[in-house]
């Protein structure tokens, strides 16, 4: 543990936090047994950025909440879903990029999407699970 992680893990990221994506984030912090700077490494923000937000009590913005999910290895749907995710789903880099990119999608453009990646599975032939 080098000395930036001891300064930071030296106050307590979860005491008198009152903004809901701050608890969230420490609730998933918790039960991964993850530190502050450990997130912060994952998810590419400056520890003092990280740690600055919940000395703040501030809301994070969607660019860092994004950064923070791809930490978590989750996307930002699962982050604001009914249950706090304590296992990550199985999704890679990749996975998570095609998936913030398709958010920002229009309806028509997503429907040729779909079209496409079934035509890309279709001449990929059927996968283990459909065989």
């Amino acid at each position: 543990m080098d000395t930036k992680e001891k300064k930071i893990n030296k106050r307590s990221y979860n005491s008198n936090i009152t903004n809901e994506s701050l608890i969230r984030i420490s609730k998933m912090l918790e039960s991964r047994g993850w530190s502050l700077y450990h997130l912060a490494k994952v998810s590419d923000i400056p520890p003092t950025s990280l740690n600055n937000l919940f000395q703040r009590n501030n809301e994070p913005t969607v660019p860092t909440l994004r950064k923070i999910c791809t930490g978590f290895g989750i996307t930002l749907s699962d982050f604001f879903g009914n249950e706090i995710p304590e296992e990550p789903p199985k999704y890679t880099a990749e996975d998570l990029m095609i998936l913030s990119m398709l958010s920002e999608l229009d309806p028509d453009s997503k429907k040729r999407l779909i079209s496409y990646i079934d035509g890309l599975r279709k001449l990929e032939g059927p996968s283990d699970g459909e065989k």
